[in-house]
């Protein structure tokens, strides 16, 4: 894949501080939080959650990311939400059920209503991931979607950069 141009609202518009923050067992999450701060400003931070900051206020957006095993969210990820006091967060997600299913709402909902009140929650991605596969390490040649989850940050980013009411 080719490097992407810099959106045209990169140019006309101050860049945002923005921070990649992500919990991974396996290294899906990872892999998915790297797609995602490749199509971000390069000044971007990126973090495993284990050593999220104290505060946020050095941040216009916060990409997490997160897991879900057996409709239940990560500890560490449940340790850090609550304190993600950011203006704008945005979450991504691995999970292994039905992306259209019930469940996958419920579970975003679930994360959502950890995070502090006043963060205004800029978006939400999920990738599938085989049940069978759910806590097996990362394979080195399984393929993930990237393609989706650079789409959804390259958007939300820019999106949010020029929307006012945000």
């Amino acid at each position: 894949r080719e490097k992407r141009d810099a959106h045209p609202c990169e140019r006309s518009v101050e860049t945002m501080k923005a921070l990649v923050l992500y919990s991974s067992q396996t290294g899906r999450v990872k892999k998915l939080a790297e797609a995602i701060r490749s199509v971000l400003p390069k000044d971007t931070d990126f973090l495993p959650m284990e050593q999220a900051p104290e505060n946020f206020d050095d941040y216009d957006i916060v990409f997490a990311g997160v897991w879900f095993l057996n409709l239940k969210l990560d500890n560490v990820s449940q340790a850090v939400l609550p304190r993600l006091k950011a203006g704008k967060v945005a979450l991504f997600a691995i999970m292994h059920r039905d992306l259209f299913s019930d469940d996958i709402s419920k579970n975003l909902r679930s994360a959502v209503e950890l995070l502090p009140s006043g963060v205004w929650v800029a978006g939400t991605h999920v990738n599938y991931v085989a049940e069978a596969m759910a806590k097996t390490p990362l394979g080195e040649n399984e393929l993930i979607d990237v393609e989706s989850v650079k789409d959804f940050a390259e958007n939300t980013y820019y999106r949010t950069q020029t929307d006012k009411v945000a």
